[in-house]
């Protein structure tokens, strides 16, 4: 596998880019935990919001009118199963809010580890670029006192050719001063350029540690999100089971449903008997003289209207 430590570097001095590089990987990854913790609790929340549901609509439906039989006792048992898979998934809801909780521990546990080895890189970063800034000065701090010296000892060496023996003198003493501020600065200068490197060495320490430790956080970051998306696909993968299993129970209730044993359960309990009410008899006498009606058994003629509709058994008047 390839290190972070062997591919981060940078040949200009005073770069960062390499160091950028790796950081922006890091809050990348939070954020990516971030919105994978936004993930579960928008799951849990529809989670909670189906388990809610279901429950709710168990307790509004009764079927009060339905009879006790095979179907009523299916019927009982599919509103209970439903009602269990709802608190079910109430149980998931609260399983995704605690793994939500963890990536959220996780996140926050990385975030420290990687402000304190970016801080300490910071520092170096810091530290190296103030040594490179005192090293370029007095670099130009040296060249500046050499070419001094360089001008007094020509003019010096010029001077021994004019009879003013003070001129000499005066040109001799500021050659001697200038290569003496030469040296001074050539000494800080080699001065400032060991510090340079004692700063150089310090920080490329620094910045290998925090090349392993960072790689450390990003793999551990990678895992972690696996194992919990892992931890996500067997919680919601276990749910449908467990769905599965309690559907299995409505379906065991619904296959002993039988439509004529709630028939002949109905009629046993509720019947009222088998025999039928008898025929009416119509007896119609129609005779237009006082003659007997041949009809009419009892041979009488209506005194009103000789037309006579009478029942057996009754008044032989209308």
């Amino acid at each position: 596998m390839a290190r972070f430590v062997d591919n981060f570097w940078e040949v200009e001095f005073n770069s960062t880019v390499g160091f950028d590089i790796i950081m922006k990987r890091l809050h990348d990854g939070r954020e990516a935990c971030k919105e994978y913790e936004k993930f579960l609790k928008e799951r849990a929340k529809a989670e909670e919001l189906y388990a809610q549901t279901l429950i709710r609509l168990t307790k509004k439906l009764t079927f009060k009118e339905e009879i006790d039989g095979t179907l009523r006792r299916s019927i009982d048992e599919v509103i209970a199963q439903t009602e269990t898979i709802g608190n079910s998934h109430n149980n998931m809801h609260q399983r995704l809010l605690e793994e939500a909780k963890k990536v959220e521990e996780f996140r926050e546990t990385q975030r420290e580890v990687r402000k304190r080895e970016e801080e300490l890189v910071k520092k170096m970063q810091s530290q190296k670029k103030d040594s490179y800034s005192r090293v370029i000065n007095s670099k130009k701090n040296y060249e500046s006192k050499c070419k001094e010296a360089d001008q007094a000892e020509e003019s010096a060496f010029r001077a021994r050719q004019s009879p003013n023996a003070k001129e000499i003198e005066k040109l001799t003493n500021k050659k001697d001063k200038t290569r003496s501020y030469a040296e001074i600065a050539d000494d800080q200068y080699k001065a400032a350029v060991d510090a340079l490197e004692v700063t150089r060495k310090d920080w490329e320490k620094q910045m290998a540690t925090f090349c392993v430790k960072t790689q450390a956080l990003e793999q551990d970051r990678i895992k972690y999100l696996r194992n919990s998306m892992w931890v996500y696909t067997n919680v919601a993968s276990i749910q449908c089971c467990t769905d599965d299993k309690l559907y299995e129970r409505m379906r065991d209730s619904l296959e002993k449903c039988s439509d004529k044993e709630d028939i002949d359960s109905f009629i046993n309990s509720k019947r009222t008997g088998s025999a039928k009410p008898g025929n009416i008899d119509l007896i119609v006498i129609y005779n237009h003289t006082n003659v007997d009606c041949f009809n009419c058994k009892y041979k009488k003629i209506c005194i009103h209207c000789q037309i006579t509709c009478v029942l057996v058994g009754t008044n032989l008047y209308h």
